[in-house]
């Protein structure tokens, strides 16, 4: 019988992965290049278990229902019940148990209705990954995935496991899902030495969950299931404890408070009534029916309707409540600690601002043909507009401004490209215009500046006066990309395209902010509630997305991880 990942962790391949060579990586998973056998991967998916994150044990109807009796102010209604039954009066019993029988019934439907929408969300994805098994590629389940197969990724491809990368080709990934970082990262096969690095510099691999965005790779599974780095963090969700909310606390305070009055007040009037005389029976009796009359037994009825039409109500917002009391905790939210890219932002890079040289422009018109020609075709963005997230923001700004790529690749079809890599940081095309051809070359700014020697703009080519205006727009949070190009009378060699080139313009690129989130944010703070940003992205972005939205004026300050780790937890 195959064990599960909780039972086998501590037998998971737990490796620096991104520290080891592509051969000591695939020596260590005793696999090739060619991924594993069928009989390999059976014996590896007995030791590993699925390829699956874990999910808590859902409660059937029935277990639901008797849940909704475990809370002190129910039991104490109960006991109530019990009592009253015991001194006849019957009426009163039926009535405590038909409120708490439609009390638990309200709260049961409303937890399981709530269940079934959550796991007919879960069916909705079946994915898949292509797999060497048996040499041959095929279509698998990625919940048939092991340590030691070998996945082929190609753009879109949602990765499937933890997986050390040994083939590779112009691909980029996004992370934002495990690190917020909204840029795609530039991958490559290259064993990095230092083996305490954190997630995002492991550019060596792929993490399950993250989207390919560019290019191709074959990469060998390192980690599945709860091994991979965003399973550590769904295992330690499942085994966080549930909290009560405020409301549960201060209800379980009252009924405590309660017990004890009732008691109090109980004996004061069984003393008093023994001193003056009155039969013990009758006095017990007595005691015990001013106990049950004491107990506020419409009090869980009229906190559970007001939580399901707050529920209701929330719904129609299509904010999905599980647990009733859930309701009570949001109104009671103090601080709101949120992601930004893909909740405050719309994680879609979109360029806010161009410059021709150092001067603005809202518009590419003729002397700016070649920039927005290099704009349009200088990329790897396919005829069905997909791609790397910031090559689809220039090329959409081209577009905007009237440059179609599919048209001008007829007056500059593509000859060559020299790809981007991350240790230049810089791409080129080259296009042949009639009996010419010609170069553009776009990537970091520092870079491409520093391969400039003109420009196309009106006036004297200033490096420096580029770079200053590259510093003070990133440091607004934008990203920078330059873009420059060079004319060749003949077909140029791949080893010096990329020299003595005539500078076209800068782009500023930005994740914009989604356009419900300032009224959102508004509405927080003038509820006295506090939003705080965690975010992978860099300390600037961060900032400037802060100060853009208005979070906390007053104080805004920002720490790094390393900072954040110094702080005691009180």
């Amino acid at each position: 019988m195959p064990k599960t990942h909780s039972d086998t962790a501590a037998t998971s391949p737990s490796q620096a992965w991104h520290t080891l060579s592509c051969a000591d990586v695939l020596t260590h998973l005793h696999s090739s290049t060619k991924g594993l056998t069928q009989a390999q991967a059976e014996l590896a998916r007995h030791q590993y278990g699925p390829n699956s994150l874990p999910e808590g044990k859902s409660a059937n109807i029935v277990q639901l229902f008797f849940r909704q009796f475990g809370e002190v102010m129910t039991i104490i209604l109960l006991i109530a019940a019990v009592i009253s039954g015991a001194v006849g009066e019957f009426k009163d019993a039926s009535i405590i148990m038909v409120i708490l029988t439609l009390n638990a019934g309200l709260s049961t439907i409303q937890e399981f209705r709530a269940q079934q929408a959550l796991s007919a969300l879960k069916k909705l994805a079946s994915p898949l990954a292509n797999v060497y098994r048996d040499g041959k590629i095929q279509p698998l389940s990625v919940n048939m995935l092991v340590p030691g197969d070998v996945v082929v990724l190609g753009q879109g491809d949602i990765v499937p496991a933890d997986i050390r990368i040994i083939t590779e080709h112009n691909i980029q990934i996004d992370e934002a899902a495990l690190t917020g970082e909204s840029m795609a990262v530039c991958k490559h096969t290259q064993p990095t030495g230092n083996a305490q690095v954190a997630i995002g510099d492991k550019i060596n691999m792929a993490f399950s969950s993250t989207i390919v965005t560019m290019g191709t790779a074959e990469g060998v599974v390192v980690a599945t299931g709860t091994d991979t780095e965003i399973g550590k963090i769904a295992t330690e969700l499942t085994q966080e404890k549930q909290a009560k909310t405020p409301l549960q606390v201060r209800l379980s305070v009252f009924s405590k408070q309660l017990v004890v009055a009732i008691v109090a007040i109980c004996l004061v009037v069984f003393v008093a009534g023994v001193m003056q005389g009155h039969p013990v029976v009758t006095m017990i009796l007595t005691s015990l029916s001013l106990a049950v009359a004491a107990i506020p037994e419409a009090l869980p009825a009229v906190i559970t309707i007001s939580l399901a039409l707050g529920a209701h109500r929330l719904l129609a917002q299509h904010a999905l409540i599980r647990n009733l009391p859930a309701v009570e905790t949001l109104g009671a939210v103090t601080f709101i600690c949120t992601d930004k890219t893909g909740t405050l932002t719309e994680n879609k890079m979109t360029v806010a601002d161009a410059y021709f040289s150092v001067d603005k422009i809202t518009d590419l018109t003729g002397e700016h043909l070649l920039f927005g020609t290099a704009l349009a075709i200088s990329n790897d963005v396919s005829t069905s507009a997909t791609g790397e997230p910031t090559e689809l923001a220039l090329y959409h700004f081209a577009v905007k401004h009237g440059f179609d790529k599919s048209l001008l690749l007829r007056d500059y079809p593509l000859v060559d490209t020299v790809p981007f890599d991350s240790d230049r940081k810089l791409m080129t095309t080259i296009h042949q215009n009639q009996d010419t051809f010609i170069a553009f070359t776009k990537g970091a700014p520092e870079r491409v500046i520093a391969r400039c020697v003109t420009q196309q703009a009106q006036g004297e080519f200033d490096a420096l006066a580029l770079m200053e205006l590259v510093e003070e727009l990133s440091a607004q949070g934008y990203r920078m990309m330059a873009l420059a190009m060079r004319r060749w009378e003949a077909l140029p060699s791949l080893d010096n395209v990329e020299t003595e080139l005539d500078f076209l313009g800068l782009v500023a690129i930005t994740d914009p902010v989604r356009s419900a989130v300032p009224d959102a944010v508004s509405s927080c703070v003038a509820a006295g509630i506090t939003p705080v940003m965690i975010t992978g992205d860099h300390k600037g972005t961060a900032l400037a997305i802060a100060r853009q939205l208005h979070f906390n004026d007053a104080q805004l300050n920002a720490l790094n991880g390393d900072e954040l780790a110094q702080l005691s937890d009180t």
